[in-house]
């Protein structure tokens, strides 16, 4: 009776107990006409999900109470015209999507859901590096606080994550350099979508406003030209010469040299007439704009580049910013008043050597051959 008695007890605990424990740990499906009812506020430590689309209309205000969760699945929408307040440790959770994020206030989690893809659908497994971080106060420069953020790497062959939403999401997708301490590719050239559309790319990292969640995609690896950093080649602009490249380029007022990585650049130095008998020397230097600064420092341990049989000088490969200096011009005038001038010192000293001569010859002192 006693063993028949306990099986019975036991019977009725599961039944009591196994209905509480579902509600406490799942999610209560929630429909417009269930949110009507409960006046629009969510109870604290409750659990809800959306099972139909949602809507808080004009002058209204949705409240998730303190430890209460409602999730927005994929598929279902939630849709703001009026306000929701997330309260102390409650979580507002969109899977799906939601409209005018911005009517979001409180002290609890409003996240949103970002699906990166493989890697490999777009040709760049093995060829980037993907990691995101969030904003802490809203604003979008956050990433420029030093160590303010912490990016997460993302999986190459895609996952799901929930990022904060009405913060400003920050991606790095990086192009693997093939030789390190060189920049070979420019980040800012392959393309990172949210949903379709481009994220802006800024110091470093793409970086958007999260007003909702969605995919991620990126552009497709055709080939490295398409990804290859342009370096500046900064021409001089001045009187007596034109330093023009093969193609044409000039250094001008307002504008720059762009040259590819790895590719060659050829230029010559084209000495006006005027400036004819000018002994020029062109010196090849790594960094931009540097030709309106002293040159006794940048140029002291350099040789001078040397022209091929057709004049052109060539940086054989392009792996950095270049500066060219050409030294040594002036103006053929100039140089005829020199000349003229050692000219008539020299004849000077030379009447000097003749009067010193005939004086000692005076006093029979020979200076001989």
């Amino acid at each position: 009776m006693k063993k028949t008695l306990s099986v019975i007890l036991a019977a009725v605990m599961m039944f009591t107990v196994v209905p509480f424990f579902a509600f406490a740990v799942g999610e209560t499906p929630l429909t417009q006409a269930g949110l009507e009812a409960l006046e629009y506020s969510i109870p604290s430590y409750s659990e809800y999900i959306a099972s139909e689309d949602l809507t808080i209309p004009a002058g209204t205000t949705l409240i998730i109470g303190s430890n209460a969760n409602l999730i927005i699945p994929d598929g279902k929408t939630l849709d703001i015209f009026g306000n929701v307040s997330v309260k102390d440790e409650a979580l507002l959770q969109i899977d799906g999507n939601i409209s005018n994020a911005d009517k979001i206030s409180g002290e609890g989690s409003v996240v949103t859901k970002l699906s990166f893809p493989a890697l490999d659908l777009y040709d760049l497994e093995g060829k980037i590096e993907v990691s995101f971080a969030s904003s802490y106060s809203g604003s979008p420069y956050d990433d420029l606080v030093p160590q303010s953020l912490t990016y997460v790497p993302v999986d190459p062959d895609g996952e799901d994550v929930y990022v904060p939403i009405n913060q400003y999401i920050y991606i790095i997708a990086h192009i693997i350099e093939p030789v390190e301490g060189l920049d070979k590719f420019d980040d800012s050239l392959l393309v990172v979508r949210l949903n379709g559309v481009a994220i802006p790319y800024k110091q470093g990292n793409h970086c958007t406003l999260l007003s909702t969640g969605g995919k991620i995609s990126y552009s497709t690896w055709t080939n490295d030209d398409a990804y290859l950093s342009t370096y500046k080649i900064d021409l001089p602009v001045k009187d007596g010469c034109d330093v023009v490249g093969r193609e044409g380029e000039m250094s001008a007022d307002g504008e720059i040299v762009y040259i590819k990585y790895g590719k060659p650049f050829s230029f010559r130095v084209d000495v006006w007439e005027e400036y004819s008998k000018s002994p020029i020397e062109v010196y090849i230097v790594s960094g931009y704009g540097w030709t309106n600064m002293d040159t006794s420092t940048i140029l002291a341990d350099l040789s001078p580049a040397q022209p091929d049989e057709n004049g052109y000088y060539t940086i054989p490969e392009v792996k950095s910013d270049y500066t060219v200096f050409v030294l040594g011009l002036v103006a053929n005038e100039k140089i005829d008043k020199i000349s003229s001038i050692f000219e008539q010192v020299k004849n000077i000293f030379e009447m000097i050597k003749k009067f010193f001569v005939q004086i000692l010859e005076v006093f029979g002192i020979s200076l001989g051959e």
